[in-house]
């Protein structure tokens, strides 16, 4: 998301194409469960690229629909609820809060020392909150209270009060992260071709009968032609042949 008065930017991954796919193994399921229960035999899945991530602007669409305006760019905030936004702490390092609820907003009022904001007029709902002019006071408030302390100590402070906040980790720090190595969240696994070991992202579902495992990183362009072209659609060597001399594959 763009900052207020920026250009538009996209996500630094391949996101339409990511969120497709999960949609895509979803709708897999789906279908499969509705084929084992004899309800249908074989059908279609249609699944376009834009329509996925169409599905998580929901809210901005909707208010869009009630209001007539369209929603500005808004940085790490949401347009719908406040506060929730990335704060610079004094030791240089970056949080993540989200604390729109009214408990957790109460709370937070609460962990930074300033109880008398639960009362305020413009900060005492989310619809308050939200209003341009009270979301950017309080977010210098927040913003002066994170500056003063340093992320440990921030940390410490909000998981007392019950207040959603997290670190903003680099990669490196991801890779000492004590969390990720108890969770396996990543592994270790031999590049096929050139045999040095790649740390990769692990399963990211985890199932306790049934666990999954990544069984190689991937293998060469094109590796698997013969066995997908011969194989599983049943052309001849000669054909496949032809097709690597025109070029086809």
């Amino acid at each position: 998301n763009a900052l207020p008065g920026g250009a538009p930017t996209n996500a630094p991954m391949a996101l339409a194409d990511l969120v497709a796919g999960m949609h895509m193994a979803l709708a897999v399921m789906i279908a499969l469960r509705d084929q084992e229960r004899g309800v249908m035999g074989g059908q279609v899945i249609d699944i376009s690229l834009y329509e996925p991530l169409f599905g998580l602007f929901g809210p901005d669409f909707l208010k869009y629909h009630v209001t007539g305006k369209s929603p500005q760019p808004t940085g790490s905030e949401l347009s719908y609820t406040a506060p929730r936004n990335n704060y610079e702490t004094r030791d240089g390092k970056w949080a993540a809060l989200s604390a729109s609820s009214q408990k957790p907003f109460e709370a937070l009022a609460d962990a930074i020392g300033r109880p008398e904001l639960k009362e305020d007029p413009r900060f005492k709902t989310n619809e308050d909150r939200i209003n341009d002019e009270n979301r950017v006071v309080l977010n210098n408030i927040l913003a002066e209270w994170f500056k003063s302390k340093d992320l440990d100590e921030i940390l410490s402070i909000c998981t007392e009060r019950g207040v959603t906040v997290g670190s903003i980790m680099s990669m490196e720090e991801i890779n000492k992260n004590f969390h990720y190595k108890e969770r396996n969240s990543f592994i270790e696994t031999a590049d096929p071709v050139t045999e040095d070991m790649l740390k990769i992202p692990n399963v990211p579902i985890h199932f306790l009968q049934t666990p999954g495992r990544i069984l190689f990183p991937g293998l060469p362009h094109g590796a698997a032609n013969e066995v997908v072209y011969q194989d599983l659609l049943g052309h001849s060597e000669e054909e496949i042949r032809k097709y690597k001399e025109d070029g086809s594959i």
